[in-house]
């Protein structure tokens, strides 16, 4: 009887158990449907040799204006440079302009605090301007930009005509209002404001060099104070230029820094830090053996300059490294270092040795030029700056809405550089059929393109959830690397969006780039 009655117990449990492993077992198979990233589709990409318009980088064409004359830039102007080809003034090449460096001459204001209200509001209406025509602007102030003659025996004699330092900071201040307002269009302030042309050279306030012999460290911590005046008023996200390494050095390290100082190092790059963010901008690159004093020893009040050999290679050394996290531009002015400054004397590798974002289309036309009839100029058109490119990717065929997709992207950067301004990534899903449009944002911290370097294997490797909204189709795939400063204000321009150099995937309508891939996706 016992056996009887506990035979059907024991059955009866052994059932009770295979249906509550039974019910486990779906709930585990609804759980994997939902999770399950599918069967997957690999497609390689081809690597386009076209010059590619993108934000940020390239051959500036300059305008200078003086507050006294404003002249404004003008949409149809910016419209012209950006979208057709043309060969600049004393040029044998053909270049289109997205990056235009706006002069600022200041020279109604250099002994007044107060800026005019009718300046300031120029001042923005270019700034409005440059968004219409899609374009983005280097920007710097100074307060004279033709060198004073006299009879002190030199080419340039003082008084030079900037302003005192008390006078920068309350233009600084006034100036930095707008800047901030509109930094979705502005690449970087080049700090400028000392001295004839903003060079921070030629200065009746700041020290200057020719008369001293020296910078003393009050005149390096007056620089100083001007430079971290300038990153205190805007935004983290805009970088700032000075005219000479060795001020990078001081500004890290205090006046008494050598020039051996340290550069920023990796685990400082765009972490937001003052030094972080501070750039240079070189206006006579490959002039001279140390670019016209570009790479030179000012001194200190306890130590005399020392310029020799073992000076320069300690400062190129010094921004070579610091260079690869920050902002680097210029222009060439002379070509008497020719031939060393010719294709044929490796030019191509020393742009990338520093890191080049930009360089002038205007000046000097003598340099550039050899560029073009050497046959290098082709490929510094193409790599000033960054150069993104997709090598091969891996995506899921289908998918379930609100379910997960495998998605794995392998990109190379071309170019002298990285990007050095920060930008968002989207994964677009575009229904084949209605052609309602789906958005699936990465991580900006994990995926940074600022840390794109050229020598680095960047790859994109996600399991992507996808919105449950979306509905049952195919949809096409593309990635788009929009613009999100400022409030996003042009993240939806396709001129402010990132073009992959690749053949057949550029979508210019919208600033997508097509990853050549569709996914299916189910109810």
């Amino acid at each position: 009887m016992f056996k009887k009655f506990y035979g059907p117990v024991i059955n009866a449990a052994c059932l009770i158990k295979s249906f509550l492993v039974l019910g486990l077992c779906l709930v585990l198979f609804s759980c994997s449907l939902n999770s399950s990233t599918g069967p997957t589709h690999q497609v390689k990409y081809t690597v386009s040799d076209e010059d590619i318009m993108n934000p940020g980088r390239g051959f500036y064409y300059p305008y200078a204006t003086k507050a006294s004359s404003f002249e404004a830039v003008t949409e149809e102007e910016l419209l012209r440079l950006r979208n057709t080809y043309s060969t600049p003034v004393g040029g044998n090449y053909q270049i289109r302009h997205g990056l235009f460096l706006r002069q600022y001459i200041l020279d109604s204001f250099v002994n007044t605090k107060e800026l005019s209200e009718t300046f300031l509001l120029q001042l923005q209406h270019d700034f409005d301007t440059a968004r219409k025509a899609g374009v983005k602007f280097i920007v710097r102030f100074s307060y004279n930009n033709v060198p004073p003659t006299g009879d002190c025996g030199s080419w340039i004699c003082p008084p030079y005509g900037d302003a005192s330092k008390d006078i920068v900071l309350a233009h600084i201040e006034q100036v930095s209002e707008v800047l901030s307002k509109n930094h979705d269009v502005l690449l970087t302030w080049q700090a400028g404001f000392i001295g004839t042309w903003g060079e921070m050279m030629f200065t009746d306030h700041f020290g200057d060099f020719d008369a001293q012999g020296r910078i003393y460290n009050e005149n390096w911590d007056d620089r100083v104070e001007m430079v971290k005046a300038i990153l205190d008023s805007v935004p983290k996200d805009i970088t700032v230029q000075v005219r000479k390494p060795q001020l990078i050095q001081k500004f890290m390290h205090g006046p008494e820094a050598s020039v051996t100082a340290a550069p920023l190092h990796e685990l400082q790059a765009f972490n937001g830090s003052d030094a972080s963010r501070l750039g240079l901008y070189n206006d006579c690159f490959l002039a001279t053996s140390d670019d016209w004093g570009t790479f030179a020893d000012y001194g200190s009040s306890a130590k005399a300059p020392v310029n020799n050999d073992k000076v320069v290679n300690a400062l190129k050394t010094h921004q070579a490294q610091h260079s690869r996290y920050t902002i680097v531009g210029g222009e060439t002015c002379d070509d008497g270092y020719s031939p060393q400054n010719n294709c044929s004397h490796n030019v191509v590798d020393i742009i990338d040795r520093f890191n080049y974002t930009y360089l002038n289309s205007a000046y000097n036309n003598q340099v550039n030029n050899d560029w073009q009839d050497e046959g290098c100029m082709s490929d510094i058109k193409r790599r000033l700056g960054y150069r993104l490119s997709m090598v091969k990717g891996e995506f899921s065929s289908a998918a379930n809405a609100g379910g997960l997709m495998l998605f794995s992207l392998d990109i190379e950067n071309l170019g002298f550089t990285s990007p050095m301004f920060p930008m968002q990534l989207r994964v677009i899903f575009t229904h084949n059929t209605s052609g309602q449009e789906y958005a699936v944002v990465l991580d900006s911290e994990r995926y940074d393109i600022r840390s794109w370097r050229p020598e680095s294997n960047v790859r994109i490797e996600e399991t992507l959830q996808l919105p449950a909204s979306m509905e049952k189709g195919q949809y096409h795939l593309s990635l788009h690397i929009a613009d999100v400063s400022n409030g996003g204000i042009i993240s939806h321009r396709p001129e402010y969006s990132i073009q992959f150099a690749n053949q057949g995937t550029w979508q210019p309508q919208k600033g997508y780039n097509s990853l050549l891939q569709s996914i299916q996706v189910n109810n």
